[in-house]
């Protein structure tokens, strides 16, 4: 039997978001997303990652939250060991990006002018204001260094339909601006 007030609440919350509440859902996360930016910061995560992380806990919670189980634990026990594993899940992959990057050896700036030149002779800056960071990203990791789609994948941590879809995105948008690209036999 549960006595303590706050597991009675969170567990009413919890049955809430079990049987699709998004009110109950939205309750979740203003009782406890400083608490999961509260785990974050104590792993050293930045304010970017701390906001990433907050994201990503509470999208997968909508879909996790049917494995707590009250018998066990109380919710916020079992909250804090879910959002430290999401944490600790974050870390690995920024340790795998990290070497990926360094195995690379990749800096797009120092390479941003190879990538695009037409006939007046326009830089990679000239272009800039027509791409997004992402779309700069994957052109330049692409055109630049020759890297795959599944490598940029990795990197970038984008799933390979989302980097296939940036790039011909980015590509179009620099066509229809009247840039010849040097490497268009390059494209996906």
């Amino acid at each position: 039997m549960i006595h303590d007030k706050r597991a009675i609440e969170d567990l009413k919350i919890v049955n809430e978001i079990r049987f699709g509440n998004p009110d109950a859902f939205h309750v979740m996360y203003d009782k406890y997303h400083k608490l999961v930016v509260f785990l974050a910061e104590q792993r050293g995560l930045n304010e970017k990652e701390c906001n990433d992380v907050v994201r990503e806990v509470f999208i997968r919670l909508w879909s996790a939250v049917h494995k707590f189980n009250e018998a066990k634990a109380p919710f916020i026990a079992w909250f804090a060991i879910y959002t430290r594993n999401i944490i600790i899940s974050r870390l690995e992959r920024n340790e795998e990006f990290i070497t990926a990057k360094n195995k690379y050896n990749i800096d797009i700036a120092a390479h941003r002018n190879d990538i695009i030149k037409d006939s007046r002779n326009v830089t990679f800056n000239d272009i800039d204001e027509y791409l997004n960071e992402d779309e700069s990203e994957i052109l330049g990791y692409h055109l630049v260094f020759g890297a795959s789609f599944e490598t940029i994948s990795q990197l970038t941590r984008h799933p390979l339909p989302t980097v296939k879809f940036i790039y011909r995105r980015a590509m179009s948008k620099l066509r229809d601006r009247g840039f010849a690209l040097n490497y268009e036999e390059q494209e996906a």
